[in-house]
């Protein structure tokens, strides 16, 4: 019998290691070591175990599509013919800068494709406010084909 993945556990100090992070993602772990009332040395190690772990996954900065003038996600369904396979598809999409990320999809269509744009007029006859992302950031997917990940 296979052995089920435990579930990552952090505690208080964790925690509170992340929130700091989450609300001031430029701090020095000297500072957080302060804030947290912990040595440097502790914070630090708790820092590394949690980037081992997978727990942070980055540290770069987050950027505004908005801010640069993409206030638009869009996603589109792709249908390809199987018999060329996704390879051409794949390398045709790498091609345009706008296209931040595929992922193989199950269901009626194969891939689905999504691209940051500057606002339109209308958006699948709905107004531009009603297709821009609630949060304007870039998006981090966890598993897409082919990968690659552009931002402006």
């Amino acid at each position: 019998m296979t052995e089920q993945p435990r579930e990552p556990r952090i505690d208080d100090l964790d925690a509170r290691l992340l929130a700091l992070l989450h609300d001031e993602p430029r701090i020095g772990v000297l500072e957080c070591a302060r804030r947290l009332n912990v040595a440097r040395g502790t914070a630090q190690a708790r820092l590394d175990k949690l980037v081992t772990r997978g727990v942070i996954r980055g540290q770069g900065p987050e950027i505004s599509p908005a801010a640069l003038g993409f206030g638009v996600m869009a996603f589109v369904t792709l249908e390809i013919r199987q018999s060329r396979g996704h390879d051409p598809v794949a390398s045709h999409l790498s091609t345009i800068p706008e296209v931040l990320e595929v992922h193989t999809i199950t269901g009626s269509g194969d891939c689905s494709a999504g691209s940051w744009r500057a606002p339109t007029p209308t958006c699948n006859g709905s107004s531009t406010r009603s297709c821009r992302t609630s949060r304007s950031r870039a998006h981090r997917p966890s598993s897409r084909w082919p990968s690659r990940s552009r931002t402006g």
